[in-house]
């Protein structure tokens, strides 16, 4: 009898925790059927940009978590194969881009020696339809070499802070910043 009266303070202050971080993280709040609604827009929009001859840069996370670090990398159609090329230039081609109710987008990667790679999940956004930069093939031009069997991509857009064409991670941040200051 004593245990489950000890347990109960116990599992009501979790509670109240797991209550306390849901309040103060907006992103977790929402639905799942907003969030798959939101990943799927960009998606589309990820999917009508790439037919359209443009490269996509977006952020990308290792975990789909909104608050964990993200990069900033590139989609580019080559030689009719979807590529993900991350800051240093090097490309993995992509089998499978999927929207997810976490509001990420997860991509696949293709195998290599019966090993899966770990899944790379782009942000879907939370304002306009995802928070990316389209950008002309003609207005970057880039190139492609092999190092090490890895193709190897130069020439695309640079996405340092000093450019101001490209600034994915201010706006997100500006954004995040005033969602925390309306809640």
């Amino acid at each position: 009898m004593k245990e489950t009266m000890s347990f109960k303070p116990f599992f009501e202050s979790k509670m109240k925790d797991a209550l306390l971080k849901a309040r103060e993280r907006p992103a977790i709040v929402a639905t799942k059927a907003a969030r798959l609604e939101k990943a799927k827009e960009t998606h589309k929009a990820i999917q009508a940009a790439l037919k359209g001859g443009k490269i996509v840069s977006i952020r990308a996370r290792k975990t789909p978590d909104f608050e964990a670090p993200a990069v900033d990398h590139h989609l580019v159609m080559h030689q009719g194969s979807l590529m993900l090329v991350d800051p240093r230039g090097m490309g993995k081609h992509v089998s499978l881009l999927t929207a997810s109710d976490t509001g990420h987008i997860v991509v696949n990667f293709k195998e290599k020696n019966r090993r899966a790679p770990k899944p790379i999940y782009l942000h879907a956004g939370h304002g306009g339809v995802g928070d990316m930069i389209e950008t002309d093939v003609d207005s970057s031009p880039y190139r492609v070499s092999m190092a090490g069997g890895n193709p190897q991509f130069r020439g695309l857009p640079d996405l340092s802070e000093e450019t101001s064409k490209f600034r994915i991670m201010n706006l997100l941040e500006q954004r995040l910043e005033k969602k925390k200051l309306v809640m």
